[in-house]
């Protein structure tokens, strides 16, 4: 089984419900400009992914795709990573929020 719409698959979807199929694929896109002197990364994410096969006619399409900006950087030995992120296409009657936004933080020891 494979299952997409959240942060590490397929961005812009909240992950409270997931497209779920025995087979499938998804395609994770970054452009990204870096900012050197602040140890940062500004970037574009444009994702899709789509499933097929035991699970995937649970709603009426099988393909998803999302879009998400953010900015990733470190500070010291903490490193960070906030986005915000939005549905493009999804199935009919697969239901997520609007936008979707998550932030992560990481210590170095």
């Amino acid at each position: 089984m494979i299952s997409m719409g959240n942060r590490y698959t397929v961005r812009g979807f909240d992950g409270e419900v997931t497209l779920m199929g025995t087979n499938g694929w998804y395609l994770r896109n970054e452009f990204a400009t870096r900012f050197p002197k602040q140890k940062a990364e500004l970037y574009l994410g444009l994702d899709v992914g789509a499933v097929y096969g035991y699970g995937a006619d649970l709603y009426n399409g099988h393909t998803m795709m999302g879009a998400a900006v953010g900015l990733r950087g470190s500070i010291d030995t903490v490193s960070y990573d906030v986005f915000a992120a939005m549905p493009i296409r999804k199935p009919e009657g697969f239901h997520t929020s609007d936008v979707t936004s998550g932030f992560s933080l990481g210590v170095k020891f």
